[in-house]
């Protein structure tokens, strides 16, 4: 009797610590700016599919999809913001009570 065996993934596709890269995209994005940020994640190359998955980036999975990696770079960074500027709303309105 044969044991199916988990087919391995082609490992430079697949990001084993996705939400550590996600947490270095947010630092970038807030001590160097969007450009260094746009500039690392075209550095990723396919790779930002897989980055898509973590962080709530593309809860319906849409933007997977997509051929342009561009616009999947612009998704990211647009949500990263509006992620950060949730958060430190968040932040002001807890340091208030």
């Amino acid at each position: 009797m044969s044991e199916a065996t988990p087919k391995q993934s082609d490992t430079s596709k697949t990001l084993e610590n996705g939400d550590l890269i996600l947490t270095e995209c947010r630092q970038i994005l807030r001590e160097q700016g969007e450009e260094q940020l746009r500039l690392y994640l075209t550095e990723l190359r396919e790779q930002v599919r897989e980055l898509l998955k973590h962080g709530q980036l593309d809860p319906k999975r849409s933007m997977r999809r997509r051929k342009n990696l561009n616009s999947i770079i612009e998704h990211i960074i647009q949500k990263l913001q509006a992620q950060d500027k949730s958060g430190k709303l968040l932040a002001a309105s807890i340091s208030k009570i």
